[in-house]
């Protein structure tokens, strides 16, 4: 039949044919490479040395105990995102005999996102995990605490303001309880969040929160004690500062009467919680308004300055 077709025809159809399988064998070999890139990327399969000698893969069919193990080696690398993996396999996976641990895996969960500075991840799982676990009086393991970074800078520089404090020792760490633990890292971590006082101060105000809730367990939490103050008055600090900005602002437009409303409102609504703030808007008034106080007041210890670094003296008026 071919043969007797013409030759031009002859030829276009077997220029049809050899484009067909040129595409045919691309297709083919992008679909060979494609399996190659598929199987380089698997798990790798490892043989089970049980009766059944069955096959399974790493991670997914990975045996409680094994995760935790493979979960120790991470952890010595720094490799925190996978070993949080594993730690919710881990979780998922539990048996019976095993729930008992995972209270501690969450809070390792927790301690993972911290140690890789998510911090706001970080305060909100602390903060679940005690509303979930109120009453978990055991110490911290051993295991948990080597994931302890050091307080930041700026808590530490909070911390010299106060006379003979000093960064809690090792030992005096491990005397704190896992409730304890948690509900401190939530603090600390949320406070890691806050921002500048010129800025939206939402996250300054849940900090406090946390932070009223850790001081109101006055016989159970004791070993950070301390700390959550010094916290819960840099939080206060930055409150009276971002409404001190605003005062400057109506300051600067000339509208006196706003300034001052915004001066007693701020006494009001802080002077309960946080005594120094009489003293911040008597400041505010003396040096922008003359207005002098019946008795002298003692200036209150500042924790925080525009560029956040610690003071020992001044008031947040001195910013604005």
């Amino acid at each position: 039949m071919l043969s007797c077709l013409p030759s031009y025809l002859f030829a276009k159809k077997n220029k049809e044919k050899k484009t067909d399988r040129v595409g045919r064998r691309e297709k083919a070999q992008k679909e060979r490479k494609a399996h190659k890139e598929r199987l380089a990327n698997a798990p790798k399969k490892r043989f089970d040395t049980g009766e059944r000698g069955t096959v399974h893969y790493t991670f997914q069919h990975m045996t409680f105990a094994e995760l935790e193990k493979a979960k120790q080696g991470l952890l010595v690398d720094k490799s925190y995102d996978a070993a949080i993996e594993y730690a919710k396999q881990q979780v998922a996976i539990a048996t019976d005999t095993e729930s008992h641990l995972v209270p501690e895996i969450l809070l390792e969960m927790s301690d993972l996102l911290y140690a890789k500075q998510d911090y706001d991840k970080a305060w909100r799982a602390y903060a679940q995990w005690v509303i979930q676990y109120p009453g978990a009086n055991k110490k911290i393991s051993t295991e948990l605490q080597k994931m302890q970074p050091e307080i930041s800078a700026e808590l530490t520089k909070m911390l010299t303001l106060v006379s003979g404090s000093s960064i809690l020792s090792e030992t005096e760490l491990l005397r704190s309880s896992l409730s304890e633990h948690a509900a401190f890292r939530a603090v600390d971590a949320a406070f890691r969040c806050t921002q500048d006082p010129d800025r939206d101060q939402t996250q300054t105000h849940v900090t406090i929160e946390l932070a009223d809730k850790f001081l109101q367990n006055k016989d159970q939490f004791k070993t950070h004690r301390m700390i959550v103050e010094l916290i819960r008055a840099a939080c206060y600090e930055k409150l009276i500062a971002s409404e001190l900005s605003v005062c400057a602002f109506y300051r600067s437009q000339g509208d006196h009467e706003a300034v001052k409303t915004r001066l007693t409102l701020l006494e009001e609504a802080y002077s309960t919680k946080f005594p120094d703030t009489k003293k911040h808007v008597i400041a505010y008034r003396t040096k922008h308004y003359g207005e002098t106080p019946a008795e002298p007041i003692e200036a209150p210890t500042t924790l925080l300055t525009k560029t956040s670094t610690p003071s020992t003296k001044g008031h947040a008026a001195d910013r604005f």
